[in-house]
């Protein structure tokens, strides 16, 4: 994945899941900052971890957890795509660590 995409993940996630902040982050026009940092971060723990011989796909989810996909908001739906790309990305990380 790379930074673009990770960007767009981290913006449908906190339009989707943290509204508040979301409205917080636009009314002092930092919301596009935040979506590069979060983005960023996530690119540099996947980098780390691959450099600590992580398969990129299990550096990939734990850069996802930390940086980009963080708890959602009280009251927030829940639901959607994310719920399930994150559950799906879940089951095939928990099989790969049973090998």
């Amino acid at each position: 994945m790379n930074l673009q995409s990770m960007m767009a993940m981290a913006r449908k996630h906190l339009t989707t899941y943290l509204p508040a902040k979301t409205a917080s982050l636009q009314a002092a026009g930092m919301l596009e900052e935040e979506i590069h940092g979060m983005a960023r971060k996530a690119m540099q723990i996947r980098a780390d971890l691959m450099a600590q011989s992580y398969p990129e796909t299990a550096a990939e989810e734990v850069a996802l957890k930390q940086a980009i996909l963080v708890d959602p908001e009280p009251g927030a739906d829940v639901g959607g795509w994310e719920a399930d790309e994150m559950a799906k990305r879940e089951k095939e990380y928990q099989a790969m660590m049973a090998l």
